[in-house]
């Protein structure tokens, strides 16, 4: 069970007894779990993981609450200035999610207000600060009608608002996006290119994260399911590049753990049909040969091995990955006689397959 901070207990509070109960359909969140699916996961296995859940600086589930809670006080007709905003928000072109996220950038404001100084929620001074959002308000006097429209003087009623709230005149088209890290399908600055911040590519690269974070805290089984979801959506979108990489971040998840021979044979074999590359098949297939010996099952591990030398027969690397098996299997002596051979063969062979061979026999014969 997590150990909930101040503000984790009041966003919980907010979206209802629910789902502190369990129950993760609540109002609001369902919808917002539909844009955030790789959320989805993390919320039905939160009880298996320690304390906050908080994945690179970011805590994902309380990203989902207060889109909920924006979700669910849109709907509420005592909030009207809220959905005033959003239709003015929408014409100006920003996407529904986008100018959510940007009225959730002034709740949050203010309920980091409430927490600190230990006070009520604001609701007035909230709705004030929604009012303004992307209304340009250049040289307001006190004694001029407000620019967020109520007909009230500035000083009356939105100045106070504009001077604890920042950039309240700006609205960011990319707010609400939910990033938890990058490198596996996109960098930082790749991620204003994309223009959408529901693009699929956030969810993939999310739940690469979310599957770390899993393995970090024991959850192997919530890893898998995370893994096997960026396959499933690598797939629907039709992207062969994509898919070949959730396939190889499955693949490396099942050479990781125990018990995963079925599946990181049947995922070696996606990517030996998904790759045109004969060097790249060629790895694959010695993949599968090391899955089947960490397995125990080394004849068999031998005999893929064999048919990859007689249908692959000047592809030298092969010869140095059957080494390394041969190492890992207990076979040293035919493993540095296969490595002198490939050293001694430098004439005949690529660079990179005589260097690997050359340094790895260095540290088995220095």
């Amino acid at each position: 069970m997590q150990n909930k901070t101040d503000l984790d207990q009041l966003v919980e509070e907010l979206l209802g007894p629910e789902l502190a109960e369990g129950d993760i359909h609540v109002a609001g969140l369902a919808a917002v779990l539909e844009e955030h699916p790789e959320v989805q996961l993390l919320l039905e296995r939160r009880n298996h993981l320690p304390g906050q859940v908080v994945i690179n600086g970011v805590n994902p589930l309380l990203h989902v609450y207060i889109e909920a809670i924006i979700v669910n006080q849109l709907a509420d007709p005592q909030l009207e200035s809220l959905q005033i905003t959003m239709r003015r928000l929408r014409a100006m072109g920003l996407s529904e999610h986008a100018a959510r996220g940007n009225i959730a950038r002034v709740f949050i404001h203010f309920l980091d207000q409430s927490l600190k100084l230990k006070q009520p929620f604001d609701t007035q001074a909230y709705e004030a600060g929604v009012r303004l959002l992307g209304v340009q308000r250049k040289k307001t006097g006190r004694n001029e009608p407000c620019p967020c429209g109520s007909g009230r003087k500035y000083k009356r009623c939105c100045l106070e608002v504009t001077t604890t709230v920042p950039n309240l005149d700006q609205v960011d088209p990319m707010a609400g996006m939910l990033i938890l890290g990058q490198g596996s399908y996109m960098t930082e600055a790749a991620k204003w290119f994309l223009g959408d911040p529901l693009h699929p590519l956030f969810q993939l690269e999310n739940r690469v994260h979310i599957a770390r974070y899993f393995e970090q805290a024991e959850d192997v089984k919530g890893a898998e399911l995370a893994l096997k979801d960026n396959v499933s959506q690598a797939r629907q979108m039709g992207h062969s590049d994509y898919l070949r990489n959730a396939l190889q971040d499955l693949q490396m998840f099942c050479f990781n753990h125990d018990g995963y021979t079925q599946l990181g044979l049947e995922v070696t074999q996606s990517l030996l049909e998904l790759e045109n590359d004969e060097y790249q098949r060629g790895n694959y297939w010695c993949d599968k040969a090391d899955i089947l010996a960490a397995d125990g099952q080394v004849a068999q591990a031998e005999e893929e091995f064999r048919q990859l030398f007689q249908t692959m027969p000047d592809w030298h690397f092969g010869r140095y990955r059957y080494a390394c098996f041969l190492m890992d299997t207990g076979r040293k002596a035919e493993a540095v006689a296969l490595l002198k051979e490939l050293v001694a063969a430098q004439a005949d062979i690529d660079e990179e397959t005589w260097q690997a061979a050359r340094d790895l026999l260095d540290t088995l014969e220095p």
